[in-house]
């Protein structure tokens, strides 16, 4: 990995400048680290197959694309032209997004974990 890091880090770093160097990293990350990593953890330390955790990050990356594009179809036509518009446009993202991620993930186990973690912290404040 931190070869082919490297080897297309200087290729496109020369082309696209730090934009190049940033996109080889995540490339050489998803080739190596992203599918061996977690093939390695589940069959030799938990003794079980990686097939859940795969599905998962592309049920994960697809509702994240589907919300994409809900948000581009909606947002379209409002164009930001003053501060005003760029508070109400972020504030209609972070709605819908955190709204999409309830209807979803409401019953998960690890997103119920998450929220008692927030709860607990914010009893701490």
């Amino acid at each position: 990995a931190a070869i082919e890091n490297l080897i297309l880090s200087f290729i496109l770093g020369r082309y696209f400048g730090i934009a190049g160097i940033i996109f080889a990293t995540a490339v050489s990350r998803l080739t190596t680290y992203f599918w061996y990593e977690p093939r390695i953890l589940f069959k030799e330390h938990l003794k079980q197959s990686s097939f859940r955790f795969y599905r998962s990050i592309l049920i994960n990356a697809f509702l994240t694309l589907c919300l994409i594009l809900v948000l581009q179809v909606v947002l379209k036509p409002y164009v930001i032209d003053s501060w005003g518009k760029l508070v109400v446009k972020t504030g209609v993202i972070v709605v819908i997004t955190l709204s999409s991620i309830f209807v979803i993930y409401h019953k998960n186990q690890q997103y119920q974990l998450v929220i008692n973690r927030i709860k607990a912290l914010l009893v701490r404040a």
